[in-house]
């Protein structure tokens, strides 16, 4: 799979959220849980918010 294909897809509806930021914290969240459910071993996560991409990095 090294030609960029889409292995797993998700969507989800919640609640009100203040700003994008509250969005992206939660969605790397919820990444892990998706891709253990999914079976996978390795994650890679990437976001446009570098706020959150900080803290994500440090965890």
């Amino acid at each position: 799979m090294a030609k960029g294909e889409v292995m797993v897809a998700i969507s989800a509806k919640g609640g009100a959220v203040s700003d994008s930021e509250e969005v992206e914290a939660l969605v790397c969240r919820k990444a892990p849980e998706v891709a253990v459910g999914t079976g996978f071993t390795d994650l890679i996560i990437e976001g446009d918010n570098a706020a959150v991409m900080k803290i994500v990095a440090q965890v």
